[in-house]
């Protein structure tokens, strides 16, 4: 029985690293997290800039107002003059005259420069507060999707791991699931075959649908479009191998009917199963979301023509 259990796990453990394997390997950063960890450098640098340039105009600011003040002060000296330069003849009061016109324009012209600064730097700042929220925001997606990536390299660590030597994994409490929930079971459905039904499994969807072929990172298969809500369900008994999410696949259930043989449910817009579950013909394993649901017949690693198992 040790030797059976350590066979099937063998098995099963490949058809799941041919799955979830089918990322990126381990140490690699994933697409996503390559892109939010740019989006933080760029927010991040986005934000320096504005408080680079707010530091800079604060400064002209400062000289700005310094000088329109001593202009201002002199100006109304020299209003406060009036006619008193008539005592040096008309030219004196003509050039006294050019001199406060002069000043005023000077004036008009450092009070306009200074209300522009003022407007800038409001500019800037509220641009500053909203880079600071988006800077934020982006570090906390980007520790969200580290975390994910660590979980999933932990989650790949453990399927190399049961691959190196399944046998090691076999024990009374077949505990390997704990985690991410995979159970791995040494006991197919009695009585039961998957390559029986090749040419009359049913759609793992009710009611009208498209279809349409397609690929994931894990093969070839079948996109399913059909209503949002639709349930989805198995095509044959067996027992649920994995009921999560997948970088590539979205939410994910794949069910193992014994002999080595699987059928995988992608991009589900909600599960109704857990891994370990024995289930039998249609029952729900989830419903239809947004995105067409991604359909699989594989036999270990391998994915077989979904087409020709459906019948269509």
């Amino acid at each position: 029985m040790r030797r059976l259990a350590s066979t099937t796990l063998g098995a099963t453990a490949l058809a799941l690293a041919g799955l979830l394997l089918g990322g990126p390997a381990s140490g690699q950063v994933t697409p996503d997290v390559g892109v939010a960890t740019r989006e933080v450098a760029t927010v991040r640098a986005e934000r320096e800039r504005a408080q680079t340039e707010v530091a800079a105009l604060r400064a002209q600011q400062s000289n700005a107002r310094r000088r329109l003040r001593e202009r201002v002060r002199m100006l109304h000296r020299l209003r406060r003059a009036g006619s008193l330069p008539m005592a040096s003849g008309f030219d004196a009061v003509l050039r006294h005259q050019a001199r406060v016109a002069r000043l005023e324009r000077l004036v008009g012209r450092d009070a306009r420069a200074f209300q522009t600064i003022g407007r800038r730097v409001s500019e800037l700042e509220a641009e500053e507060t909203r880079l600071e929220s988006a800077e934020r925001d982006s570090e906390a997606r980007l520790v969200a999707l580290r975390r994910e990536e660590d979980e999933r390299q932990s989650e790949m660590q453990l399927i190399e791991q049961m691959m190196e030597d399944p046998a090691a994994w076999v024990g009374p409490s077949m505990g390997m699931g704990q985690g991410f929930g995979i159970r791995l079971s040494d006991a197919p459905a009695r009585g039961y075959q998957l390559a029986q039904e090749r040419g009359r499994l049913p759609l793992p969807v009710g009611g009208s649908a498209q279809v349409r072929d397609a690929e994931r990172e894990g093969g070839a298969g079948l996109e399913i479009i059909t209503s949002a809500g639709v349930s989805v369900r198995a095509v044959g008994p067996g027992t649920v191998s994995y009921a999560s999410t997948h970088p590539a696949y979205g939410r994910l259930v794949i069910v193992d009917h014994g002999d080595g043989h699987y059928t995988v449910y992608g991009g589900l817009g909600a599960i109704t199963t857990r891994s370990g579950s024995p289930i039998e013909r249609e029952a729900v394993l989830g419903a239809v979301g947004p995105q067409p649901v991604f359909f699989q017949v594989r036999r270990g690693t391998r994915p077989l023509p979904a087409r020709e198992w459906l019948g269509i």
